[in-house]
């Protein structure tokens, strides 16, 4: 058996609330049967780790919280003897003993179990495996064994789950924004265009310009582009041409017209990207979708989608030969939002604010649309989702793509290989 490193206590976590340990066997730290009745249910919130709990101590049976820690001493480096959230405390499991008892506030000491005899080396090595693996997919030595059957299962759950985060933080923004749906809306087409180098100086330019202003100009995709690169600040610097010049003066206009006060957004970034995607051509085609879209509210009916992917949606003239202001790129070709984006759109944005405005709205028989329209869409083609392809993941449609992101970032990334399916199954005795 190799080394075994010390666990974390989330281990130890996993271990009580699975409780793989011997049913018999058990000593307490004064040398009492001990038998685990009832592991109690984890807490997440504060005070002891499991609530709950029920165990008996020689003929004695006990109700109540139980707390996890790697040692003895941990119970006073967390003050826990002077917190009243830890008097109802039946028992302190630590996987090594310092001999330091664990006392309650009225000094009365509470029963320790020691855990490190008592897990088993097979289950300790798999969770080393895991935590230890500099594989961006912890669990990689073991997926062959699992079948497609349970990926695309596990896939389809994880991508449910995304798309539930991501109604879930709508729904805060709701209410941050005093159910204002159209600014909402309309600072997540920002950031979703702005895609993940530039999104998050969309979307603060867009809270910056708030949609009832931008909607004054939708019929004007000038002044939209003035008030989009200005405030962005990318109609500063030497390269000037006749095109920057007229946004310039123009975008100096509209701020002393509407009182707009200057705001340091965070810089725009071009290192590192394909030109189609540069924030120059993406800022134009945002202009070119409010101008065909200007009620946006419209978009957040699944009727409607298909107009998206009809209409064509790009950037001005001025950006087929261009990519920076006063750079020309070889010869002119029409800047597109292509299909993809138009998915991650849908993905990201409508599809999820819609499933929340339809809920909000009493228009339950339509939000089954919302879903399947997901279910419906290409899958995503990206550096994440081809690794998870390669490892035998179906990423047959954006469900699956939602799911194996969902997976590589919220899990195998963090090492949460305890709380992930294939994790578990790994580690079960």
């Amino acid at each position: 058996m190799k080394q075994l490193y010390p666990p974390s206590e989330g281990f130890l976590h996993y271990v009580w609330e699975k409780r793989y340990l011997p049913p018999k066997g058990l000593l307490s730290s004064d040398n009492q049967d001990l038998q685990i009745l009832k592991p109690g249910i984890l807490n997440l919130n504060q005070g002891p780790d499991f609530l709950n709990a029920k165990i008996q101590i020689d003929e004695v049976f006990h109700h109540g919280q139980v707390e996890i820690h790697l040692h003895s001493q941990d119970w006073y480096r967390h003050r826990h003897h002077l917190d009243p959230h830890y008097n109802s405390c039946i028992l302190h499991v630590v996987f090594e003993s310092n001999n330091v008892p664990a006392l309650r506030q009225d000094g009365t000491e509470i029963p320790e179990l020691v855990l490190k005899p008592h897990i088993k080396e097979t289950l300790w090595h798999k969770y080393d495996q895991l935590r230890l693996s500099d594989n961006k997919i912890p669990c990689n030595f073991y997926l062959e064994q699992v079948s497609n059957t349970d990926k695309k299962a596990m896939l389809e759950r994880h991508g449910i789950a995304r798309f539930r985060s991501k109604v879930e933080v709508f729904n805060h923004q709701l209410k941050d924004k005093q159910q204002n749906w159209s600014q909402i809306l309309w600072e997540a087409l920002a950031k979703c265009l702005g895609g993940s180098v530039n999104g998050g100086s969309f979307a603060q330019m867009a809270d910056f310009l708030p949609f009832r202003l931008v909607k004054q100009y939708a019929n004007q995709v000038l002044q939209l582009e003035a008030l989009f690169f200005g405030a962005l600040g990318l109609l500063e610097g030497d390269k000037a041409d006749d095109y920057r010049i007229v946004l310039k003066n123009e975008w100096s206009f509209l701020k002393i017209k509407h009182k707009l006060k200057a705001v340091a957004l965070p810089p725009i970034k071009f290192l590192r990207m394909h030109p189609a995607s540069f924030p120059t051509i993406r800022i134009s085609q945002l202009a070119n979708l409010i101008h065909q879209f200007s009620a946006i509210e419209d978009l957040l009916f699944p009727e409607n989608w298909d107009d998206l992917f009809a209409l064509e949606i790009k950037a001005g003239n001025y950006w087929e030969s261009h990519i920076r202001f006063g750079e020309e790129k070889g010869k002119e070709q029409p800047r597109r939002i292509g299909i993809q984006l138009k998915e991650r759109l849908l993905v990201n944005v409508l599809g999820p604010l819609s499933f929340l405005y339809l809920k909000h709205h009493g228009r339950r028989a339509i939000i089954e649309a919302s879903v399947n329209q997901l279910a419906a869409l290409s899958p995503e083609n990206n550096r994440i989702t081809r690794k998870w392809a390669g490892q035998g993941f179906p990423n047959e449609n954006a469900i699956h793509s939602q799911g194996i992101i969902r997976l590589a970032k919220s899990f195998c990334l963090e090492k949460r290989c305890l709380e992930c399916e294939i994790g578990q199954r790994i580690i079960k005795p």
